[in-house]
């Protein structure tokens, strides 16, 4: 039979194998998800939530290494480091964002201003790739009608039209 733990993990992960079986993958998937799990817990509260452009890439990434870990695309020992490493990459990079204003806006970007005192800053429109139908959109869901009552809407990091009435 097995000669050692480790003899089964390999076995039972298929870290040798050539192709994988169903087993195999269902432990790789199983094991996936509980680390996978304990990692975004321990990590940044926002990992996933509304996020950024970049905390969205971080969830790609993330996800890519995770999946090509199940179905034995990649090394599975070390994919489990590569994770750990965007995790902990993306820590830092929120933690420096957090402390630097600056750092952040590289980062995390800048928010826009769309309008202004009612008036709608077309400049900023542009760069957002913002219509004028998508800032109505958000304006109707306040539910208002008209520019001529915002004081101001912006389009945040997150994508997000945030307005202010007066």
């Amino acid at each position: 039979m097995y000669q050692s733990i480790s003899e089964v993990i390999n076995v039972f992960l298929g870290l040798d194998a050539e192709k994988l079986n169903l087993w195999q993958m269902v432990s790789r998937a199983i094991v996936i998800y509980i680390f996978a799990l304990t990692l975004i817990r321990l990590s940044d509260k926002r990992f996933m939530g509304k996020a950024s452009a970049f905390d969205f890439f971080v969830g790609i990434v993330f996800g890519t290494i995770t999946g090509n870990a199940i179905l034995g695309n990649a090394p599975f020992i070390p994919s489990f480091g590569a994770s750990i490493a965007v995790v902990a990459v993306q820590w830092v990079f929120a933690d420096l964002s957090y402390r630097y204003d600056s750092f952040g806006s590289i980062v995390k970007g800048r928010p826009h201003r769309l309008v202004k005192n009612g008036e709608i800053q077309w400049d900023a429109m542009r760069k957002g790739h913002i219509s004028k139908r998508d800032l109505m959109s958000v304006v109707r869901s306040y539910g208002r009608t008209s520019l001529s009552n915002v004081k101001e809407a912006c389009l945040e990091r997150s994508g997000e039209i945030s307005i202010i009435f007066y």
